[in-house]
């Protein structure tokens, strides 16, 4: 889907500009997301460690990861190496004691293309 700017300034392509999976969720609980596009599952993989299973695989593992946690308290990083189509690893960091931890509110955007 291509979408003109004002003018015919610039032309974007909203399929390429768009997440493919996005998930706000309690991580210190049952994991179930408060919303969330395209997530079939969240499990708890250690304490700030979770598996984030898509709807729908990516196309490859070569997606990008962002995130937050606890109204920009802590960093949500992905676990190096474990990029895969079928699953998204994340680790969610304190700011304050730089530790793993299992914050009350996990937001994380993946940003690629689909299978």
């Amino acid at each position: 889907i291509l979408v003109t700017g004002e003018g015919n300034s610039t032309t974007t392509n909203l399929q390429q500009g768009l997440a493919k999976l996005w998930v706000n969720f309690d991580g210190s609980g049952d994991m179930t997301p408060n919303d969330s596009f395209n997530v079939g599952s969240i499990t708890d993989a250690g304490t700030g460690s979770y598996q984030v299973i898509p709807s729908n695989n990516m196309g490859n593992a070569n997606y990008t990861v962002a995130g937050s946690a606890n109204d920009n308290a802590g960093l949500i990083t992905t676990h190096s190496g474990t990029y895969s189509a079928s699953s998204v690893r994340v680790y969610a960091a304190g700011s304050t004691n730089g530790g793993a931890n299992d914050w009350t509110k996990i937001g994380v955007n993946v940003h690629g293309d689909l299978a």
